[in-house]
């Protein structure tokens, strides 16, 4: 059920709007040019053509890496940045191609193999992080104004334990042992739960409310309401650690992305330069 719901949710995030007509279009006039370039003669680098798809890649290298600055420009208007990802997911694939037929599918010397895997690399793993991203809306890791960012949202995942275990120090020692072995484990953060990453919220948030709710026959009349309070505490704490995952998948994503983006990037402009100079 899970599966289908990530499925449904990437098919109307990612396939939906203009960017696939325009990757379609770009992908079919480049391989007819291609397929007429490469039947008369062999293709590599240095013709007209290959020049040409090398100038296109590298010119839409440039603007897939102004993505990030548009993500910390919000005067101007420029458009939404959700829009802006779906461009650079597009649009590094197409730049991946105009590289293909740039070199003629033949890798040529060692910086031409650690250039091209590098850049594989880095491709690859910004279209991993654009459905992590569709996937995730960042709106999922706000609070209001407030970015939930990691040491926050530990801060706030450790507070509903603490302020569990103080709501309850008015309670009967049989509902502290309820709580200590029951309940007080789903407010723990001992690792960062990756299952979670595989889980709607919707879903976590109802399993955990049903497991409070068996609860209830162990519980007297009198003490029903801290049972009550404790649900709302371990949901609002299940919603921190749900954040949580994700800004730590985000984090483990930039680590690798955007080190990779700047090597690559700088290893173009050395060839470009090789080539002109020489």
């Amino acid at each position: 059920m899970e599966n289908e719901f990530l499925k449904h949710k990437i098919d109307l995030q990612i396939l939906r709007g203009r960017w696939p007509l325009v990757f379609t279009v770009a992908a079919v006039l480049l391989l007819g040019w291609y397929w007429a370039y490469a039947g008369r003669a062999l293709p590599h680098g240095g013709t007209f053509s290959g020049m040409a798809f090398g100038i296109l890649a590298f010119l839409l290298m440039i603007f897939l890496m102004a993505y990030k600055a548009r993500k910390h420009i919000y005067h101007l208007n420029l458009g939404p940045t959700s829009s802006w990802l779906t461009a650079h997911v597009y649009l590094a694939v197409i730049a991946g191609a105009l590289v293909l037929m740039h070199i003629g599918f033949h890798l040529s010397g060692a910086f031409g193999a650690v250039l091209f895997a590098l850049f594989a690399l880095t491709m690859g793993s910004g279209v991993a992080g654009s459905l992590i991203f569709k996937i995730t809306p960042i709106s999922l890791m706000k609070d209001g104004r407030e970015m939930m960012t990691r040491d926050i949202l530990l801060e706030k995942i450790a507070k509903c334990l603490h302020d569990a275990d103080h709501d309850l120090q008015g309670a009967s020692e049989r509902f502290m042992q309820l709580y200590r072995g029951e309940i007080r484990p789903f407010l723990e953060l001992r690792r960062i739960p990756w299952s979670y990453l595989f889980k709607e919220e919707r879903s976590l948030i109802r399993q955990r409310r049903r497991e409070l709710e068996a609860l209830s026959p162990q519980v007297s009349n009198d003490e029903k309401y801290h049972l009550r309070l404790l649900q709302n505490v371990v949901v609002e704490k299940e919603r921190f650690v749900m954040r949580l995952v994700k800004v730590e998948l985000f984090d483990f994503w930039l680590w690798f992305h955007l080190p990779a983006s700047f090597v690559v990037f700088a290893m173009v402009l050395f060839h470009v330069f090789m080539v002109w100079y020489y």
